[in-house]
């Protein structure tokens, strides 16, 4: 078991802990999955602390319990993901 610790600016409902369960467990790339399910809450997940922060992650603080990651997710050699919608292309 795998305990990942969220940071965020409001409570999250019940569905959206079941999302990031579903995600965390089954995702390929965490990066692109966490930024479309939640495109405009997802700021960053550091994959060392296993700690998620949604918006400014400054209010509330909740915990989910995962069976783990796939490999394909842990192989990232980012150590901290940001969502993509922060990322500039020229």
């Amino acid at each position: 078991m795998i305990t990942i610790r969220i940071e965020s600016d409001q409570s999250l409902r019940p569905t959206s802990k079941i999302t990031l369960k579903r995600i965390f467990e089954t995702s390929k790339d965490l990066k692109t999955d966490l930024s479309i399910a939640f495109s405009k809450g997802f700021t960053k997940f550091d994959i060392d602390r296993f700690t998620l922060t949604l918006g400014k992650g400054s209010r509330v603080i909740s915990f989910i319990n995962i069976k783990g990651f796939t490999k394909e997710a842990m192989a990232n050699p980012e150590r901290i993901i940001k969502n993509i919608r922060d990322e500039v292309d020229y």
